[in-house]
């Protein structure tokens, strides 16, 4: 995702990651998450050279480097062989760098570049599992167009057993999802969510379900039974 967080990492900072969804691709809560991450960072090394030398080397490395060479000086750090990867030693430079050309643009050269505006979307809830193709039909737009605005759904729908989940729709369509929505019922309503039992087979739950294989591997993305 944007910010490169581990599954673990991402976890523990609140971002939803599984079969159905992956928040780590969500610019919004994954940028909300390293917020949290940066400000714990900042707070267990007490200046933004070292939090941003763990943040891309990792915690434990940077820790580890502070207990061994007996400081949390990053420039200080640098001076020892192998104390920081090669990688962090550029890193934070380039980081500072950016931050003080964005905050002083004209100086360097860069006043007349425009900033591109903030991306815009509607926010609509959907009661049940699903798919990306019903609800592109009730807001009039594509499943490319909702790919885009929610690349945290891995797959083409909405997770089961999350009802009221929130979808991002093109600014401006809320009002003609709303009037769509409920037209478009029996395309999403007839579906169900089973928990599978261990040692259960893909053919099976077809079986009892009465529909084909192909039905069942379509509706949950399965490629290979």
């Amino acid at each position: 995702g944007l910010w490169q967080f581990m599954p673990q990492g991402g976890r523990i900072y609140g971002l939803r990651i599984d079969r159905w969804v992956d928040e780590r691709n969500d610019p919004v809560r994954s940028s909300e998450a390293v917020l949290m991450y940066f400000a714990d960072l900042f707070q267990r090394f007490g200046d933004w050279h070292t939090a941003l030398a763990a943040y891309n080397a990792g915690y434990g490395a940077v820790i580890k480097s502070i207990a061994r060479y007996n400081t949390n000086d990053f420039w200080a750090l640098l001076e020892y062989e192998n104390a920081l990867p090669w990688e962090s030693s550029v890193y934070v430079p380039k980081a500072l760098a950016c931050a003080i050309i964005g905050k002083n643009r004209e100086r360097f050269g860069f006043g007349d570049v425009a900033e591109d505006a903030a991306e815009r979307w509607d926010d609509v809830e959907v009661p049940a599992s699903i798919g990306l193709g019903v609800v592109a039909r009730a807001a009039g737009t594509t499943v490319d167009q909702l790919k885009q605005l929610n690349p945290h759904l891995r797959r083409n729908r909405t997770p089961p057993g999350s009802r009221g989940y929130v979808v991002r729709i093109p600014a401006g369509a809320g009002a003609t999802f709303t009037a769509r929505f409920a037209g478009l019922r029996r395309e999403w309503d007839r579906y169900d969510e089973y928990v599978v039992s261990y040692g259960e087979r893909f053919e099976d739950i077809a079986t009892m379900h009465g529909i084909s294989r192909g039905t069942l591997r379509e509706l949950n993305d399965v490629e290979h039974e």
